[in-house]
Protein backbone atom coordinates (compact mmCIF):
# COMPACT_ATOMS: atom_id res chain seq x y z
CA UNK A 1 0.00 0.00 0.00
CA UNK A 2 1.36 3.44 -0.82
CA UNK A 3 0.20 5.34 2.25
CA UNK A 4 -0.83 4.40 5.76
CA UNK A 5 0.12 0.80 4.99
CA UNK A 6 -0.21 -1.21 8.20
CA UNK A 7 -0.52 -4.82 9.32
CA UNK A 8 -4.17 -5.77 9.57
CA UNK A 9 -5.16 -3.99 6.37
CA UNK A 10 -5.87 -6.25 3.38
CA UNK A 11 -3.01 -6.02 0.90
CA UNK A 12 -0.29 -5.26 3.44
CA UNK A 13 2.98 -6.91 2.43
CA UNK A 14 6.07 -6.24 4.59
CA UNK A 15 8.36 -7.41 1.79
CA UNK A 16 7.34 -4.57 -0.55
CA UNK A 17 10.00 -1.87 -0.63
CA UNK A 18 7.90 0.84 -2.25
CA UNK A 19 9.53 4.19 -2.84
CA UNK A 20 12.98 4.81 -1.43
CA UNK A 21 15.46 7.64 -0.96
CA UNK A 22 18.06 7.61 -3.75
CA UNK A 23 19.91 10.89 -4.18
CA UNK A 24 21.99 9.83 -7.17
CA UNK A 25 18.91 8.52 -8.98
CA UNK A 26 17.12 11.82 -8.32
CA UNK A 27 20.01 13.79 -9.85
CA UNK A 28 19.95 11.45 -12.84
CA UNK A 29 16.22 12.01 -13.30
CA UNK A 30 16.84 15.76 -13.33
CA UNK A 31 19.54 15.30 -15.97
CA UNK A 32 17.29 13.15 -18.16
CA UNK A 33 14.52 15.72 -17.83
CA UNK A 34 16.88 18.35 -19.29
CA UNK A 35 17.57 20.21 -16.04
CA UNK A 36 20.88 18.86 -14.72
CA UNK A 37 21.95 20.14 -11.31
CA UNK A 38 25.51 20.40 -9.96
CA UNK A 39 25.53 19.97 -6.15
CA UNK A 40 29.11 21.29 -5.94
CA UNK A 41 28.27 24.69 -7.45
CA UNK A 42 24.52 24.84 -6.82
CA UNK A 43 23.96 25.68 -10.46
CA UNK A 44 21.35 24.22 -12.76
CA UNK A 45 18.07 22.53 -11.98
CA UNK A 46 14.62 23.91 -12.65
CA UNK A 47 15.09 27.61 -13.55
CA UNK A 48 12.07 29.02 -11.68
CA UNK A 49 10.88 28.94 -8.06
CA UNK A 50 7.95 26.57 -7.44
CA UNK A 51 5.10 27.81 -5.24
CA UNK A 52 4.23 25.30 -2.52
CA UNK A 53 0.89 26.16 -0.87
CA UNK A 54 0.18 24.88 2.62
CA UNK A 55 -2.14 25.74 5.47
CA UNK A 56 -1.11 26.50 9.03
CA UNK A 57 -0.98 23.13 10.76
CA UNK A 58 2.17 22.40 12.73
CA UNK A 59 3.24 19.11 11.15
CA UNK A 60 2.59 20.32 7.60
CA UNK A 61 4.71 23.42 8.13
CA UNK A 62 7.58 21.46 9.69
CA UNK A 63 7.65 18.81 6.98
CA UNK A 64 7.38 21.46 4.25
CA UNK A 65 10.61 23.02 5.48
CA UNK A 66 12.35 19.64 5.37
CA UNK A 67 11.00 19.05 1.86
CA UNK A 68 12.24 22.47 0.81
CA UNK A 69 15.77 21.60 1.95
CA UNK A 70 15.74 18.15 0.31
CA UNK A 71 14.45 19.34 -3.07
CA UNK A 72 16.98 22.17 -3.18
CA UNK A 73 19.69 19.47 -3.26
CA UNK A 74 18.54 18.39 -6.72
CA UNK A 75 17.79 21.84 -8.10
CA UNK A 76 14.09 22.20 -7.29
CA UNK A 77 13.61 25.41 -5.33
CA UNK A 78 10.21 25.68 -3.68
CA UNK A 79 8.72 28.74 -2.02
CA UNK A 80 6.34 28.08 0.86
CA UNK A 81 3.04 29.94 0.56
CA UNK A 82 0.88 29.90 3.69
CA UNK A 83 -2.82 30.12 2.78
CA UNK A 84 -6.18 29.41 4.41
CA UNK A 85 -7.65 25.90 4.35
CA UNK A 86 -10.34 26.78 1.72
CA UNK A 87 -7.69 28.44 -0.47
CA UNK A 88 -5.41 25.42 -0.12
CA UNK A 89 -8.14 23.05 -1.30
CA UNK A 90 -9.04 25.32 -4.20
CA UNK A 91 -5.42 25.46 -5.37
CA UNK A 92 -4.73 21.76 -4.86
CA UNK A 93 -7.88 20.44 -6.51
CA UNK A 94 -7.94 22.74 -9.54
CA UNK A 95 -5.98 22.03 -12.76
CA UNK A 96 -2.84 24.21 -12.85
CA UNK A 97 -3.67 25.48 -9.35
CA UNK A 98 -0.54 24.10 -7.67
CA UNK A 99 2.44 22.42 -9.29
CA UNK A 100 3.41 20.83 -5.96
CA UNK A 101 1.60 20.59 -2.65
CA UNK A 102 1.15 18.56 0.51
CA UNK A 103 -1.25 15.66 0.30
CA UNK A 104 -2.66 13.21 2.81
CA UNK A 105 -5.40 10.63 3.01
CA UNK A 106 -6.95 8.38 5.60
CA UNK A 107 -8.70 5.14 4.74
CA UNK A 108 -12.48 5.13 4.91
CA UNK A 109 -12.64 1.33 5.08
CA UNK A 110 -9.95 -1.42 5.31
CA UNK A 111 -9.45 -2.17 1.62
CA UNK A 112 -6.87 -1.01 -0.98
CA UNK A 113 -9.64 0.52 -3.10
CA UNK A 114 -10.05 3.23 -0.46
CA UNK A 115 -6.70 4.61 -1.63
CA UNK A 116 -6.51 3.73 -5.30
CA UNK A 117 -9.99 4.72 -6.49
CA UNK A 118 -10.42 8.27 -5.15
CA UNK A 119 -6.79 9.40 -5.41
CA UNK A 120 -5.34 7.98 -8.61
CA UNK A 121 -7.95 6.78 -11.11
CA UNK A 122 -8.71 8.86 -14.19
CA UNK A 123 -12.42 9.07 -13.33
CA UNK A 124 -11.50 10.77 -10.03
CA UNK A 125 -10.18 13.79 -11.93
CA UNK A 126 -12.57 16.74 -11.91
CA UNK A 127 -12.52 20.41 -12.89
CA UNK A 128 -13.18 21.42 -9.28
CA UNK A 129 -12.96 19.50 -6.03
CA UNK A 130 -11.62 16.20 -7.37
CA UNK A 131 -9.59 14.06 -4.97
CA UNK A 132 -7.12 13.08 -7.71
CA UNK A 133 -5.16 16.27 -7.01
CA UNK A 134 -2.13 14.99 -8.95
CA UNK A 135 -4.39 14.72 -12.04
CA UNK A 136 -2.73 11.37 -12.62
CA UNK A 137 -4.04 9.18 -15.44
CA UNK A 138 -2.70 5.78 -16.45
CA UNK A 139 -4.89 3.40 -18.50
CA UNK A 140 -3.07 0.32 -17.21
CA UNK A 141 -3.57 1.42 -13.62
CA UNK A 142 -7.27 2.14 -14.28
CA UNK A 143 -7.69 -1.32 -15.78
CA UNK A 144 -6.04 -3.06 -12.81
CA UNK A 145 -8.22 -1.23 -10.29
CA UNK A 146 -11.40 -1.94 -12.26
CA UNK A 147 -10.50 -5.61 -12.60
CA UNK A 148 -9.77 -5.86 -8.87
CA UNK A 149 -13.29 -4.57 -8.18
CA UNK A 150 -14.78 -7.52 -10.05
CA UNK A 151 -12.38 -10.13 -8.70
CA UNK A 152 -13.63 -12.36 -5.87
CA UNK A 153 -10.53 -14.55 -5.54
CA UNK A 154 -8.42 -13.07 -2.71
CA UNK A 155 -5.01 -14.04 -4.11
CA UNK A 156 -5.80 -12.77 -7.60
CA UNK A 157 -7.24 -9.55 -6.20
CA UNK A 158 -4.15 -9.05 -4.06
CA UNK A 159 -1.92 -9.54 -7.13
CA UNK A 160 -3.87 -6.93 -9.10
CA UNK A 161 -3.52 -4.35 -6.37
CA UNK A 162 0.18 -5.21 -5.94
CA UNK A 163 0.78 -4.42 -9.61
CA UNK A 164 -1.20 -1.19 -9.30
CA UNK A 165 0.84 -0.26 -6.23
CA UNK A 166 4.12 -0.89 -8.10
CA UNK A 167 2.99 1.45 -10.89
CA UNK A 168 2.24 4.23 -8.41
CA UNK A 169 5.53 3.87 -6.59
CA UNK A 170 7.45 3.93 -9.89
CA UNK A 171 5.61 6.77 -11.64
CA UNK A 172 5.22 8.71 -8.38
CA UNK A 173 2.22 11.00 -8.80
CA UNK A 174 2.68 11.23 -5.04
CA UNK A 175 5.94 11.01 -3.12
CA UNK A 176 5.01 8.97 -0.05
CA UNK A 177 7.04 10.74 2.61
CA UNK A 178 5.66 9.67 6.00
CA UNK A 179 2.70 8.24 7.89
CA UNK A 180 1.30 8.60 11.38
CA UNK A 181 1.71 6.44 14.48
CA UNK A 182 -1.06 6.58 17.07
CA UNK A 183 -0.77 5.53 20.71
CA UNK A 184 -3.74 4.41 22.77
CA UNK A 185 -3.81 4.99 26.53
CA UNK A 186 -6.71 3.82 28.68
CA UNK A 187 -7.57 2.87 32.24
CA UNK A 188 -7.20 -0.78 33.43
CA UNK A 189 -10.95 -1.09 33.90
CA UNK A 190 -11.55 -0.42 30.19
CA UNK A 191 -11.96 -3.92 28.75
CA UNK A 192 -12.15 -5.21 25.19
CA UNK A 193 -10.43 -2.12 23.79
CA UNK A 194 -8.95 -2.91 20.38
CA UNK A 195 -6.90 -0.50 18.29
CA UNK A 196 -8.20 -0.71 14.75
CA UNK A 197 -5.78 0.03 11.87
CA UNK A 198 -8.36 2.25 10.12
CA UNK A 199 -10.96 3.53 12.58
CA UNK A 200 -9.08 5.44 15.26
CA UNK A 201 -12.03 5.44 17.66
CA UNK A 202 -13.75 2.05 17.63
CA UNK A 203 -15.50 1.14 20.87
CA UNK A 204 -17.93 -1.44 19.49
CA UNK A 205 -16.43 -4.20 21.68
CA UNK A 206 -15.43 -2.01 24.64
CA UNK A 207 -16.95 -2.20 28.11
CA UNK A 208 -16.17 -0.86 31.59
CA UNK A 209 -15.39 -3.18 34.47
CA UNK A 210 -15.90 -1.10 37.61
CA UNK A 211 -16.72 -4.01 39.94
CA UNK A 212 -13.19 -4.72 41.15
CA UNK A 213 -12.46 -1.05 41.70
CA UNK A 214 -15.75 -0.52 43.59
CA UNK A 215 -15.02 -3.42 45.99
CA UNK A 216 -11.57 -2.02 46.67
CA UNK A 217 -13.06 1.38 47.45
CA UNK A 218 -15.62 -0.16 49.85
CA UNK A 219 -12.98 -2.16 51.67
CA UNK A 220 -10.71 0.82 51.82
CA UNK A 221 -13.47 2.95 53.34
CA UNK A 222 -14.21 0.23 55.97
CA UNK A 223 -10.58 0.05 57.02
CA UNK A 224 -10.50 3.76 57.64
Amino acid sequence: MPTDAKPGIPGFDPSVEGQRYDYEAALEHMRKAGYPYDPATGKGGWPHPIDYPLYDQGLLVFTAQLLQQDLAKIGLRIELKLVSWPAFLALQERPSGAALSQGNWGMDYPDPSSFFDPLFTTRAIGPEGGHNSAFYSNPRFDHLVAEAHREDRPERRRALYAEADAILCDEAPWAFAYSYHFYDVHQPYVRGRLTHPVWIVDVTSTWLDRAERSIAQVLGAGLR
